[in-house]
């Protein structure tokens, strides 16, 4: 069985996907690691940030072994500096 993950873009990761926000399908058992590499396939030209992504579940950065569970949204988005 499949879960969709509602995904929202921000700054050059919103460039590279030409889009806002995405929905993918993923396994039910889905890990954010698995949405990373789905991100990778459905839109290739984020495959050269895909590695430093962070991504955001609710209020929380979470890393790739997180569990994802239907109709998640998930925010992502590079590293930011500042000084």
């Amino acid at each position: 069985m499949t879960m969709t993950i509602d995904i929202q873009f921000f700054a050059l990761a919103k460039e590279l996907a030409g889009t806002e926000q995405m929905t993918i399908p993923l396994p039910e058992s889905g890990q954010v690691g698995d949405l990373r590499r789905a991100l990778g396939e459905a839109v290739p030209a984020l495959i050269p940030i895909l590695p430093h992504l962070l991504f955001a579940l609710g209020d929380s950065c979470v890393d790739d072994a997180t569990s994802l569970y239907p109709g998640a949204r998930v925010v992502t988005f590079p590293p930011v500096s500042g000084g």
